[in-house]
């Protein structure tokens, strides 16, 4: 008989429960902190992983140098330390900011547009602050860990050895709007600097350059390894047509002359006729453009938006002012386009013109009968008014339109505006008037002209007829070291008789050795001439006082417009400044062509600095 055994009773051992136990336990708080980071975490892992792995850093081209027309420094690069934030990361650590202004003592509010700026890549790098010195840039990078997103690099920076004279030819430079991104398109990044005025902004394609780039591997957003570069291409340098001597005495003078008078502010053109060239160009007002280094806050630009002398306004270019009687100058071009120029043609003058009821005034001579020669040194009203009237309407406005008023010269300047020749599109149903017509003789009325385009018509005189778009840049160095001058670019040819010139400039003469302009314009042992104005306005107060010029007038080297808003008679108060900035840069010039022919070519070269 078998005898069957129960099977013994398996006791559970607690050392295996235990095992078990803290399987479950483990293998729970793996799954806890996978849930965790893969769901709770995951935007912030997606902006981390933009900062790490393979990364492709940007690296900024240098824009290219710009010198004056005797190859001196006028805009040039440095490094600087940079504090850069990823937009993606620090508004995710919004504490970050805090640390960032205590550390560099910027104005929180710049930084945070700046930041909003960048989003347009929120995982690239934006710059922040622009020139932490080296302690702060040491903290910056050794605290990186403390501070997610922010880091700081040194980079190719924009300066201005002068921010005042120079600042509404040269402008300034900025990170890219909307506006700037479409406008250059694919050469530029959030991160890249681009010109936001003047020559910056007009010449922006050349002096950007081409960036670089460079691939890292990288862990903690700390480089591992470079795993390929590619060199930014520097801009070009350009070689501006401006004389930086010539250009801060013509602001010095017109900040004189503005104080004396108590005028609001004025401008200076000069011109270079056989060419086109500007040798300076001045407006007063001006503003100092550190202000915009870095960015410029919202206030400090509110309150130089809002000063009420307006210094951001380029009054050489961007004013349009009634010409008084340096608009003779292009009466009489008229009256030869006309057929009608004669300079022994005489009309007896009053002391006024009359059409119908209305009188206009002749204020600078004593009446009489006079020719041509007498009316344009003493500037009759009545002469040119005459003249006027006779050419027409219609042959007056479009010599005008000819000559090139009523439209922009085309100079490689933003900002420039067009000035006034009343055509019947403009007029827009408005009556014009005989009176009308007469005005347009002696420069009033509708006529408006900017000192840009008055420089422009003595420079088109001075050439018999020929003009020059007026321009900066007198030539472009390459990269690899090759001068590429600028050519000139022609804008008109007036043909008219050879007789006529000729006539027209001893006229010009006349005013600087008896005329409106000779007791305060000679020059010592030049032949000069102009032509003086002094323009009514539609404010109070004295007329803005004008003068253009030619010299040396056998061999025309430069021309120029002087206008002073609001301060008197051109005799008085342009005519001074004509003559000291041309007697300044003949003397420059002659001084400048007895040097030595190995000097000269060694001083052309702007690498040799």
């Amino acid at each position: 008989m078998s005898v069957i055994h129960a099977p013994p009773k398996q006791e559970i051992d607690p050392k295996l429960l235990g095992t078990i136990g803290g399987a479950f336990v483990a293998l729970s708080g793996v799954f806890l902190r996978l849930w965790y980071l893969q769901v709770v975490q995951t935007e912030e892992f997606l902006a981390r992983a933009a900062a790490s792995g393979v990364s492709r850093l940007d690296i900024m081209a240098p824009r290219g140098l710009i010198f004056d027309r005797k190859k001196r420094l006028l805009a040039g690069v440095r490094s600087e330390f940079v504090v850069t934030g990823i937009p993606a990361v620090v508004n995710k650590n919004k504490w970050v900011m805090d640390e960032v202004v205590a550390l560099t003592g910027a104005d929180k509010k710049k930084l945070e547009k700046k930041l909003k700026d960048g989003f347009r890549r929120p995982n690239m790098p934006a710059p922040l602050f622009v020139g932490v010195n080296v302690d702060v840039a040491t903290n910056i990078a050794e605290s990186w860990g403390a501070l997610p997103g922010i880091d700081v690099s040194y980079q190719p920076m924009r300066y201005y050895p002068d921010t005042i004279d120079m600042a509404h030819i040269l402008g300034y430079v900025g990170l890219p709007s909307e506006r700037d991104m479409d406008r250059l398109g694919d050469s530029v990044t959030p991160s890249t600097y681009v010109g936001k005025d003047g020559i910056e902004r007009a010449h922006d394609t050349e002096l950007m350059g081409t960036r670089g780039s460079e691939s890292v591997v990288s862990s903690k957003k700390k480089a591992v390894r470079t795993i390929s570069r590619v060199e930014a291409i520097p801009g070009k340098q350009l070689i501006l047509s401006i004389d930086l001597d010539i250009q801060k005495q013509a602001n010095a003078l017109l900040e004189q002359s503005c104080r004396a008078h108590k005028s609001d502010g004025g401008a200076v053109v000069m011109i270079e006729p056989s060419s086109g060239e500007i040798i300076c160009m001045a407006s007063r007002p001006t503003y100092d453009s550190a202000i915009f280094d870095g960015g410029v806050s919202v206030e400090d630009y509110a309150a130089l938006s809002e000063d009420p002398r307006h210094p951001l306004f380029n009054r050489a270019a961007s004013g349009a002012y009634a010409p008084g009687s340096t608009y003779k100058i292009a009466t009489a071009i008229a009256a030869a386009k006309a057929g009608i120029f004669d300079t022994a043609r005489s009309k007896y003058c009053p002391g006024y013109y009359q059409i119908g009821g209305q009188k206009f005034r002749c204020e600078n001579h004593g009446g009489g009968t006079l020719a041509f020669m007498t009316a344009f040194s003493k500037s009759c009203n009545s002469y040119f008014g005459s003249w006027a009237e006779v050419i027409g309407k219609d042959s007056m406005r479009q010599t005008l339109l000819d000559l090139g008023f009523g439209q922009k010269t085309g100079v490689d300047l933003q900002g420039e505006v067009s000035g006034v020749v009343p055509t019947d599109k403009w007029l827009k149903g408005r009556p014009f008037f005989l009176g009308h017509v007469v005005q347009m003789g002696f420069g009033q009325g509708y006529i408006t002209a900017t000192p840009l385009q008055m420089a422009n018509l003595v420079a088109l005189v001075a050439n018999n007829g020929t003009q020059y778009q007026p321009h900066f840049v007198k030539a472009e160095v390459g990269t690899d070291g090759k001068v590429v001058p600028t050519e000139p670019i022609l804008a008109r040819n007036f043909e008219l008789p050879a007789d006529f010139w000729s006539s027209l400039k001893q006229a010009m003469v006349s005013v600087t050795q008896s005329g409106t302009a000779h007791r305060l314009g000679g020059i010592s042992g030049v032949t000069w001439g102009g032509k003086t104005g002094s323009a009514e306005h539609s404010g109070r107060g004295p007329t803005h006082a004008w003068f253009v010029g030619i010299a040396p007038m056998e061999n025309p080297k430069v021309v120029i417009a002087v206008m002073v808003e609001k301060s008197g008679h051109g005799g008085d108060v342009a005519v001074p400044i004509a003559q000291r900035l041309v007697s300044a840069y003949l003397r420059d010039a002659a001084a400048a062509s007895s040097l030595p022919r190995t000097e000269s070519a060694n001083a052309a070269s702007p690498t040799s600095r």
